[in-house]
């Protein structure tokens, strides 16, 4: 699953200072160079699969949900996948991230909000949060009503009123 490309990327950064990172003579690479680099798909690749591996931790989101995210949820993971991979990309060059760009530590508090399973994207699973019309009915009620099964006794169901 691609989700972030090198345009995007650079995107959100300028491609210069992407450019300084990944160059290893230090003349800097041209955006035209940067825009078709394996090496910088790479990097994105090794970024989105941290991210991914994040998601699914919490058992919460899966790759049918990620490719159904809304336009403004979807620009949130790909601005967290476009931190990290900066991360690797200041790593690469021995540099800490945070000496050069300080927001980015934003994203990867974001990254850990996401593995551990915290409400931070837009899925429709989320939306009935504090919606008075869905509850959870009690086992005792379950029972009466002949609903109690091996699953139901630990994981109650969700009931619409």
């Amino acid at each position: 699953m691609i989700i972030l490309t090198n345009a995007d990327l650079l995107n959100r950064f300028d491609y210069r200072l992407i450019g300084q990172q990944l160059s290893d003579s230090n003349v800097p690479i041209s955006q035209a160079n940067l825009l078709i680099s394996t090496q910088l798909a790479d990097i994105i690749n090794d970024a989105e699969g941290v991210v991914l591996a994040a998601l699914y931790v919490a058992y919460k989101y899966d790759s049918t949900k990620i490719a159904a995210l809304a336009d403004e949820s979807l620009g949130l993971v790909k601005r967290i996948i476009a931190d990290i991979a900066f991360i690797y990309c200041c790593g690469r060059r021995g540099y800490d991230y945070r000496e050069k760009m300080p927001l980015v530590q934003d994203s990867y508090d974001i990254l850990n909000l996401l593995r551990s399973g915290e409400r931070v994207l837009n899925f429709e699973d989320n939306e009935d949060a504090g919606n008075t019309q869905v509850a959870t009915v009690s086992v005792v009620n379950q029972q009466v009503a002949g609903l109690v099964s091996t699953s139901f006794r630990y994981f109650p169901m969700p009931v619409n009123f």
